[in-house]
């Protein structure tokens, strides 16, 4: 019996006109999205895939300028503010006074 595009055999499995097993579980092609849309070498991975993990590939490009510019921006002011505050942590651990 034909019931809305579902097959039925003999011994009662089910095939689909969508692609799907005769257990049910629909089938998946065996791509790598590496593979396919990076040809270049590490540097051009490491950009697209910061730019899927991070979601900028929605971005328009000059939204994705400013939020590369500011997000760099406060990573270095980041990292130059943990330095010295570090420098400082060490020098008050030896008893150093690095006061002017």
């Amino acid at each position: 019996k034909n019931h809305s595009g579902i097959q039925s055999n003999i011994r009662g499995t089910m095939t689909t006109p969508a692609g799907t097993t005769t257990s049910g579980k629909k089938k998946f092609s065996n791509t790598n999205t590496d593979a396919l849309c990076c040809t270049g070498g590490f540097v051009s991975k490491a950009i697209y895939r910061y730019n899927l993990w991070t979601g900028l590939y929605m971005l328009e490009p000059h939204e994705r300028i400013a939020f590369n510019t500011f997000g760099w921006m406060f990573l270095c002011s980041l990292s130059l503010y943990l330095g010295v505050f570090f420098y400082g942590f060490v020098d008050g651990l030896r008893g150093v006074d690095s006061s002017i």
